[in-house]
């Protein structure tokens, strides 16, 4: 009586929208803070312990998520360039004595998801739900000279849909996120609800070019918008065992980040990744000018057993 019924548990990573330039539903795997800008595809997000089971129906198909011990994040050691301003300060005062801080990143609670996608002839859309943690965690004081650092439980819904036009591809989506944590310029935290939008277009051409534009907007209630575009640029050579490609951000305050990359598929086993990243501008509160001067070029290799 259950005909197309897929479960799957495991340690895995888990891509919900598209994997090129922003996704508002991207939010099953926690960004890896070690190397935090590097996360715009999931591939590089950090793996969590999950059980996923999807049901195909005449009416779509339906997938629900559980994590019963929530993602497992990966905070940035202390004097590490990922490490944010704010959380170095308070981390150098408690090294000196001055204040207690407790890190506790990894509540351990359930985090859990749902999602419908709806695929027909030229056309798709689909919603989905997410109750999770976010993944930076919140800094806050608990007494005069005692803070806490944690995460906050947030809770997603999404809407998307996308229309092909030949060799292209118009997609949209939209996504409101309750209680989402901000930062001021002074470095204090507060809670406000986030409405997202994008819109995008990708087109397949000829020799195996992929290309993909992005708008997008983030309006935060009580808070200044972030909007701006994202482009991906690839092109596969060798029977597509070779893929060459760039990612670039463009935001307000001129916040940028632009990754080159090159994957190349040796055998079955065997991925060799080389990529470099570029990041710079922002407010002095942003993540993007705290981490404006961490360039770096990496060479990566992955072997499937």
């Amino acid at each position: 009586g259950f005909s197309g019924t897929q479960l799957s548990m495991g340690k895995m990573r888990l891509s919900w929208g598209v994997n090129d330039g922003r996704s508002t539903i991207d939010v099953i795997n926690a960004t890896y803070m070690p190397d935090p800008m590097a996360n715009g595809r999931t591939v590089y997000k950090w793996p969590a312990w999950m059980a996923r089971v999807e049901q195909s129906t005449a009416l779509g198909n339906l997938e629900g998520v559980i994590l019963p011990f929530g993602k497992d994040r990966q905070e940035a050691e202390y004097g590490s360039p990922w490490e944010p301003e704010q959380v170095h300060e308070l981390r150098t005062l408690e090294r000196n004595g001055i204040i207690s801080l407790n890190e506790h990143v990894n509540p351990r609670r359930p985090e859990w998801g749902v999602r419908y996608v709806k695929y027909m002839t030229g056309f798709d859309f689909g919603a989905a739900y997410y109750s999770g943690f976010t993944d930076q965690p919140v800094i806050r004081r608990t007494s005069s000279a005692s803070f806490l650092m944690e995460p906050v439980r947030s809770r997603v819904v999404n809407v998307n849909g996308a229309v092909s036009l030949g060799n292209s591809t118009l997609r949209a989506e939209a996504a409101y996120t309750g209680d989402s944590p901000v930062y001021d310029n002074a470095g204090s935290v507060y809670y406000t609800d986030l409405k997202q939008f994008i819109a995008g277009w990708d087109r397949n051409f000829d020799n195996d070019i992929y290309a993909n534009v992005q708008l997008f907007l983030d309006h935060y209630d009580n808070f200044h918008d972030d909007y701006g575009l994202t482009l991906s640029l690839s092109q596969k050579y060798f029977h597509d065992a070779l893929n060459i490609g760039v990612n670039a951000m463009y935001g307000y305050r001129n916040e940028h980040s632009v990754e080159t990359f090159a994957e190349y598929i040796v055998n079955d086993s065997l991925t060799i990744n080389l990529r470099g990243y570029w990041i710079g501008g922002g407010s002095d509160s942003s993540v993007y000018h705290s981490y404006e001067r961490n360039d770096y070029v990496e060479i990566g290799f992955k072997y499937y057993l």
